[in-house]
């Protein structure tokens, strides 16, 4: 058993799709082992990826404990991520895609802006490489109706990397969203002036084309939208 002191938990997702996670990994072992420090590593397999075959023991990240969690049904991806949450036991929370492991040198920078008065960092993606601009532009178009529903000072709501001290789940307990609701959305307005942003100089790793359809796309937007103005009328 690692004798160092387990500092954070982060959160990701199996990425069947861009297989990246073998790259995560690696980055945060050498972090952790930069640091002298222990991370817990929580991989939600939301999308089955190994329902039919065992998990990868990973056994040679020694500065790594990693725990594969799989999931009864489909939650989808932010559902999934607060089901890993629920698991986390460090002192800091993370949670981040897979192929924004090049971003992974830049956590120390987000630990750091952690005080008694912010409790959460949200990351702005300043470079998203491979994505259309229709992509983007729709994107923008979205981020800025959200603020304008929400009042909430937060650029890029689609990123995935967040930063939790754990003491926010002492004020917001950990709950289940409905099937409406926007879980980043409702507790980026129940933290209110405790959360702060990061801008990431790093970027994503290109996978090319987007891997979503047109229609999911406009659904995802959709949905952001619904939450928001359901948020804003409670």
């Amino acid at each position: 058993m690692n004798s160092k002191k387990l500092t954070l938990s982060i959160i990701t997702t199996t990425d069947p799709v861009t297989q990246k996670l073998p790259f995560l990994l690696e980055n945060l072992s050498c972090l952790a082992e930069s640091r002298n420090e222990h991370y817990e590593v929580i991989i939600v397999d939301d999308l089955g990826q190994w329902k039919n075959k065992k998990h990868p023991e990973y056994t040679h990240f020694s500065s790594l404990t990693i725990r594969p969690i799989q999931p009864q049904k489909k939650q989808g991806q932010l559902k999934a991520i607060l089901t890993g949450l629920q698991e986390a036991s460090a002192p800091l929370l993370l949670t981040i895609d897979p192929d924004l492991y090049p971003c992974v040198p830049e956590i120390p920078s987000m630990i750091e802006m952690i005080s008694e008065n912010i409790f959460a960092v949200h990351a702005v993606r300043g470079s998203r490489p491979g994505t259309s601009f229709f992509r983007l532009a729709g994107s923008a178009v979205i981020n800025m109706l959200v603020r304008k529903i929400t009042g909430l000072k937060v650029h890029d709501i689609g990123s995935p990397i967040t930063l939790f001290d754990r003491k926010v789940f002492s004020i917001i307990p950990l709950f289940t969203p409905n099937n409406n609701s926007n879980p980043r959305l409702q507790y980026y307005l129940r933290l209110n002036g405790r959360l702060t942003t990061y801008k990431l100089k790093k970027a994503a790793t290109s996978n090319g084309s987007s891997h979503y359809s047109l229609f999911q796309l406009i659904k995802t937007g959709y949905k952001l939208l619904e939450a928001a103005i359901k948020l804003r009328n409670n």
